[in-house]
């Protein structure tokens, strides 16, 4: 896994066709619908990951696109399954992520 220090690096490392996922919050500075695409062009599925009870951040991810939204207490092996799920992961059981996450308290296991 890696972690990201911000939107422009993500976006970077999702072109250089370095990750399959990215796991982010829902206030990661500059995450509009275009990041997301641009993400999916790339072939990046995007994880959205919010502290529990956070429903505002979820609308906000859910408005912006992000099909998955998962709470920073998952355990590893249901996000292992959430993500080998997602459509733009590849045929390996494993899948590199990158984390791109703006608050600590979710920041995914």
């Amino acid at each position: 896994s890696r972690r990201c220090a911000d939107l422009p690096e993500l976006l970077s490392v999702g072109a250089a066709g370095i990750a399959d996922v990215a796991a982010v919050s829902a206030d990661v500075r500059g995450l509009d619908r275009d990041a997301i695409r641009q993400l999916a062009g790339y072939r990046v599925a995007v994880v959205g990951v919010v502290a529990v009870g956070d429903e505002d951040g979820e609308r906000r991810l859910r408005q912006l696109g992000v099909r998955i939204v998962v709470t920073s207490q998952i355990s590893p092996a249901e996000l292992s399954d959430r993500l080998t799920a997602l459509p733009a992961a590849t045929s390996s059981s494993t899948a590199s992520v990158i984390v791109e996450m703006s608050v600590g308290d979710t920041s995914v296991p």
